[in-house]
């Protein structure tokens, strides 16, 4: 048993009745220390419910004596062939294991660059929205204020020419008001015109 932590025993052969110990009792603790060693179990008084035993707690082969040798050997190559085996599957596994983790890994890191790139994209589609409408405003604002600006004009000119003509203080004191007022529209909409071309380029620069 000592050896079996050593990790260098391949194949364990066991006789049913041993001086220290049963024999039967020693493969079980085999498998429990190391299920991946064939066990072959022999014994001269062969009887069905020791073989059924022996399967049952994981015996590779069961040989009842006498035994021809190259029985056993065959039986011992059979062992070590199924040992290497089973190396091989679970190194196999390992790797298939390690595999799928990293590709899993990739496929996450890939998933959440497609999240990110599908936010930013419709951030952009959002924006673009917000800058059509925008320029539909800004386009409709230019327009109103051309209409305004001739419209104010057409104020501002009759009032500085009554200004002008007119000595009746009553009358230059209405066509002041006129005036300041118009200026001030005036101005107003160049106000007007001048954020809505402002909000406009922010959202081209973005």
């Amino acid at each position: 048993l000592a050896l079996l932590d050593t990790g260098t025993v391949d194949l364990a052969l066991v006789d049913v009745r041993l001086p220290d110990m049963d024999g039967i009792e020693l493969t079980k603790r085999i498998v429990d220390l190391n299920a991946d060693i064939p066990i072959i179990l022999m014994t001269a008084f062969a009887d069905l419910e020791t073989a059924r035993l022996a399967l049952t707690i994981g015996v590779y082969e069961y040989f009842t004596k006498p035994f021809d040798f190259k029985d056993l050997r065959a039986g011992i190559e059979r062992g070590l062939q199924h040992r290497r085996l089973a190396q091989e599957n679970r190194l196999h596994r390992s790797r298939l294991e390690q595999e799928v983790a990293e590709r899993t890994q990739e496929l996450t890191q890939t998933n959440a660059q497609l999240q990110a790139e599908i936010e930013e994209r419709k951030k952009m589609e959002h924006r673009l929205v917000q800058l059509e409408r925008l320029g539909a405003l800004a386009e409709m604002s230019q327009g109103i204020s051309h209409n305004l600006n001739n419209i104010l004009t057409g104020i501002l000119g009759p009032a500085q020419l009554i200004a002008l003509l007119t000595k009746d203080e009553k009358v230059l004191r209405e066509a002041e008001v006129i005036r300041i007022s118009a200026v001030r529209a005036t101005d107003l909409v160049k106000r007007l015109a001048v954020s809505v071309r402002g909000q406009t380029g922010q959202l081209h620069e973005v």
